[in-house]
C-alpha cells in the first residue's frame, strides 16, 4: 500500500507502506506551481496507489485533478484533501461514483465549498469508516446526521452550526463511534453531550475544546483520551471522571475552577495531562499524577514550582512549563539526572533559569526540542551546547 505527497514544487513521490514524509517535503506542498498536469501524469504513472493526500494546494490545481485521481487509481481506500479550495460538492460525488465500494477514510478539513450535499453523497458509501469535516463551517445537523452508520471517526471541529439537535434527533449519531471531535462547536451543551454518551457506549476518544456551555462530562468506563479545554467544566465534573479505568488522557486547558483536589482522585493510568493556564493548580497535583506521566502541560500555571517538577518520574518524555516563573536550575538537574526519556522541554519566560541549568541537561540521552526564549540569563550559546537538539525559541541573546 503506498500515499502521494507532494516532494517539489511541480513534483511528487510515492510513499511506501508507514514511510513519513520529511518536514521539507511537508513544506513543499505550498509550492504554487503544482497543477493538474502535474497530479494527472503521477496517477497515470502510479495508478496502484491507495492513499492520496493533497494539501493547500494553489489555485492552479482544479477539480480535474480529483477526477484524473478518481478514474485512474482503481484501488482508492483513503483521499486526504486539507485546505483545498477547489474541493467541491461536484468534485466529492465524482469521488463516491467511482469508489463507492473502496473508500475507507475522506479527510475534507477546511474545504469552504463543501456542503450538506457532500454528506448525502457520503452516506452511500458502506466501508466508510473515518471521515474528517473540520472546518467545512456550511455543514449543519442535517447534513451529519446523514453519514455513513459504519463510522467509528467524525471530526468535526469548527463546525459552528452543528447543535444538540444532531446528537438528540431520531437518527442522531452513528452509535458505533469510538472517535468524535466536536471541539468549537458552540451550540453543543451538557444535553447534547448526555445524550451522546448514552448512547455511543464505546466512545475512547471525546474532544470538546471550546465549547463554553459544557460544565460536565457522563463518566464512560471507555473514554481514554478527553479533550475539555477552553469548555466551562466544574473541577467537581473532573474529579467524577476518577471512575474511568482506561483514562490515559485529559486535557483541560484554561478551566478556571480546576483544582488540585479535582484531579487528585484520577487513575494512575493517566498519561498525558495539559491544565496550562489553569492558575489554581499547584504542585499537588504534580505530586499526585507526576511519577506515571508522559507527557505534561502546565504553561502559565503560577504556582507550579521546583517542587512539583522534582516529583516528575522517569516516563515523562514532553514538559512544558512556558511562563512558570517560580522553576529554577533545581528542576532542570531533576530532569537530567531522573528523566531518561524526556524528548521535548519548554521553558518560555521561566526568569530564574541559567546557563548552569542546561549544562545539566547534556545528560539526557534523547533530547530533540527545548525552547528558553524569554528567559533572560540563559544564553544563546548555551542552548547550541546542546548537540543535537532542535532550539524551537531561542534566547534573549539570540539577535546579538
Amino acid at each position: 500500500m503506498a500515499y502521494i505527497t507532494y516532494l517539489l514544487p511541480g513534483g511528487v513521490r510515492v510513499l511506501e507502506a508507514g514511510e513519513v514524509p520529511t518536514l521539507e517535503e511537508c513544506r513543499c506542498v505550498l509550492g504554487d506551481t503544482l497543477n493538474d498536469s502535474d497530479i494527472a501524469s503521477m496517477v497515470q504513472e502510479h495508478p496502484e496507489v491507495s492513499r492520496v493526500c493533497i494539501h493547500r494546494c494553489p489555485s492552479s490545481v482544479t477539480c480535474d485533478s480529483l477526477t484524473s485521481i478518481a478514474k485512474r487509481c482503481q484501488k482508492l481506500t483513503h483521499v486526504e484533501l486539507l485546505e483545498c479550495s477547489f474541493v467541491d460538492d461536484a468534485a466529492v460525488e465524482v469521488l463516491v461514483t467511482w469508489h463507492t465500494h473502496t473508500l475507507t477514510h475522506i479527510s475534507l478539513e477546511g474545504s469552504p465549498k463543501v456542503t450538506n450535499k457532500t454528506l448525502k453523497a457520503l452516506s452511500v458509501l458502506p466501508g466508510l469508516i473515518y471521515l474528517n469535516m473540520s472546518f467545512c463551517e456550511s455543514v449543519s445537523d442535517i447534513g451529519v446526521e446523514l453519514v455513513p452508520r459504519t463510522l467509528n471517526t467524525l471530526r468535526c471541529n469548527g463546525c459552528r452550526k452543528l447543535t444538540d439537535k444532531l446528537i438528540a434527533g431520531c437518527k442522531g449519531l452513528p452509535m458505533g463511534l469510538t472517535d468524535l471531535d466536536l471541539g468549537s462547536c458552540e451550540r453543543i451543551t451538557d444535553s447534547g453531550v448526555a445524550v451522546l454518551l448514552a448512547r455511543c457506549r464505546d466512545m475512547k476518544r471525546l474532544c470538546l475544546h471550546e465549547c463554553p456551555h459544557v460544565t460536565k462530562v457522563p463518566p464512560l468506563a471507555t473514554l481514554e483520551e478527553l479533550y475539555l479545554g477552553g469548555t466551562s467544566v466544574t473541577g467537581d465534573a473532573v474529579a467524577s471522571l476518577a471512575v474511568c479505568p482506561k483514562l490515559r488522557v485529559l486535557n483541560v486547558w484554561g478551566c478556571s475552577s480546576m483544582t488540585d483536589t479535582s484531579l487528585s482522585t484520577l487513575s494512575n493510568t493517566l498519561e498525558e495531562l495539559t491544565v496550562s493556564f489553569c492558575d489554581r493548580i499547584s504542585d499537588a497535583t504534580l505530586q499526585c499524577l507526576g511519577s506515571t506521566l508522559k507527557v505534561l502541560n502546565c504553561s502559565g500555571c503560577p504556582l507550579v514550582t521546583d517542587v512539583g517538577v522534582i516529583s516528575l518520574g522517569q516516563s515523562l518524555r514532553s514538559l512544558r512549563l512556558d511562563a512558570c516563573r517560580q522553576i529554577t536550575d533545581v528542576s532542570l538537574t531533576h530532569l537530567a539526572s531522573q528523566c531518561p526519556q524526556l524528548r521535548e522541554l519548554h521553558c518560555r519566560g521561566c526568569e530564574l533559569l541559567t546557563d548552569k541549568g542546561l549544562t545539566g541537561l547534556k545528560q539526557c540521552p534523547v533530547l530533540a526540542a527545548v525552547t528558553f526564549a524569554g528567559c533572560p540569563l540563559v544564553s544563546r550559546g548555551a542552548v547550541k551546547g546542546l548537540v543535537g537538539v532542535k532550539d524551537c525559541g531561542g534566547s534573549d541573546d539570540e539577535d546579538e
